[in-house]
Parts: C-alpha cells; structure tokens; sequence
C-alpha cells in the first residue's frame, strides 16, 4: 500500500447533517406507510370481528326458534281452569307475546314458551303463565313479525290455535334489525 491512499485519522469523513437529515425522512415515511397499514388490518379485523358477533348471534336466535317450533306438542293442553290451551298461538292484541307455544322438553313436562318484542329486543319467555322468566335473544330489533301457512297454502297473519284449525304447515319469521335491514326464515313444521 502507498503512503498517499491513507488518510490521517483527523480527516476521517462521518455523516453529513444533510445525510442524517435524510436518512430520518426516509425512516418517517417508511414508519407512517407501516402505522397506516396496521391501523387499516386493526380496524378491519374490528369490523370483522362485530360481523361475526353479529351473524353468530342472529343465527343461534334462528337455531333457537326451530328447536322449539320442531318440537311443538301435537295438541292441546288442559289448563287447570278446565279450558283447553292450544299448542300454538299468536298475538291478539298489541303488546301480547308475538308467537306462543306448548313444547316438549325431554322427558319432562311439556314447556309453555313465548317470543315477545320489548324496547327494540327479542325477548324469550318460559315459565309459568304467570311469571315467566325473559331471556333476552337480540337487541336493535325494529319488528318481529310471524305468518302461518295453512294447510290450503295461504299466509295467515295470525294463528288463534282454535279447535279445527290444527297445526300450521309451516312458519315465516321476519325480522327487521336496525342498521341492517329485514331478514326472514321460514320454518318447516313436521
């Protein structure tokens, strides 16, 4: 090696503040790029996440509903007043439960179950008639409505469980969730 290639230890060259300068620039923009990109997979997954909630939720509701209506009792049931109380029923007047039933639970006692619309939930009712317990289902419900095919085929808006008229064919569920818009299931009964 010649004398002239090496330089004396005071010329030694670093970085310029030019060169510092830019080399934070470019770390700040690589960081802001990577900050918006995690904050956009965090929100997603949020978004996912309430998705799911939601559409588990409303889906145990239906699941719910068809193991009671599957499980109707096929006839009336003799109340201790002497009166006869059918197996399924709807609404009469506002503010009674929305749909009503008798159905078997294993191999006790058949169940009295009601569905109710209270304050925007779907409530569940079961118990006795004159206290029954709420089990809340779903929130931000606007309506809730049932229909009832017949055995000629027509929807009927309401099913009054009356001597002759049997069980129906089948029931329609509509459901109007706030923010979300309507849904609807049919239901096959045995």
């Amino acid at each position: 090696m010649s004398r002239a290639s090496k330089k004396p230890p005071s010329q030694a060259r670093g970085f310029t503040l030019l060169e510092v300068l830019v080399a934070l620039a470019v770390f700040a923009v690589v960081g802001a790029v990577a900050y918006r990109g995690l904050d956009r997979v965090s929100t997603n997954k949020a978004h996912l996440d309430r998705e799911m909630h939601f559409w588990r939720e409303l889906g145990q509701v239906m699941d719910r509903m068809e193991g009671d209506l599957v499980q109707i009792a096929p006839r009336s049931d003799l109340l201790a007043s002497g009166l006869l109380r059918p197996p399924l029923r709807s609404a009469s007047q506002p503010g009674d439960a929305l749909l009503s039933l008798t159905r078997f639970d294993g191999k006790r006692e058949p169940v009295q179950v009601s569905y109710r619309l209270r304050e925007q939930k779907l409530e569940l009712l079961m118990g006795s008639a004159s206290a029954p317990k709420a089990y809340p289902l779903l929130e931000n419900v606007a309506a809730c409505r049932f229909s009832f095919l017949d055995s000629s085929g027509v929807w009927l808006p309401q099913w009054t469980g009356k001597s002759g008229q049997g069980r129906p064919q089948g029931i329609r569920l509509q459901l109007e969730l706030a923010g979300r818009g309507e849904f609807e299931r049919v239901f096959a009964l045995p």
